[in-house]
């Protein structure tokens, strides 16, 4: 079986695993909405109840600067003339639509990364354990297959 992170789609049917928690929501035709979870602007899909404070909503310059740091190539190089921009106000108005257009497109989340619990590490991640053991012990996979045969 093939294990997904966020959102995984079967013809009509949708699922969503909290990145934080584990909990899996599925459902015919469901939304993160209706799946009562939520993503961060780094792609980070968690439950609505571990949201951290109150959500700021970005302005549109904002939400320009965040696009020229991590909007893919492919965006960059379609709306070339929406990325020569640095600032909302020397854009026209197609320009502006064209900017909200690709924010939704490229799935950014409603949620900035100061409110995301994986962000934030309120939860620690197998991925994020993996590093820290990786890091500070130099444990690897056989290791602990080895200790798991042994203890288990």
């Amino acid at each position: 079986m093939k294990l997904r992170l966020g959102f995984c789609s079967n013809s009509s049917s949708s699922s969503f695993i909290c990145n934080a928690c584990g909990k899996i929501e599925s459902d015919w035709d469901a939304t993160l909405e209706d799946a009562g979870m939520i993503q961060c602007h780094n792609g980070h899909t968690f439950c609505d109840s571990h949201v951290k404070g109150p959500i700021k909503e970005l302005t549109d310059q904002e939400k320009l600067d965040f696009l020229h740091e991590n909007a893919g190539d492919w965006a960059k190089n379609h709306y070339s003339r929406l990325f020569k921009h640095t600032r909302i106000a020397t854009m026209d108005e197609d320009e502006f639509q064209t900017m909200e257009d690709v924010w939704r497109d490229e799935e950014f989340g409603t949620v900035p990364p100061e409110n995301c619990p994986v962000c934030n590490f309120t939860f620690i991640t197998e991925e994020h354990l993996w590093k820290y053991l990786k890091s500070e012990y130099k444990v690897t996979e056989e290791t602990i297959r080895k200790w798991l045969k042994e203890n288990d």
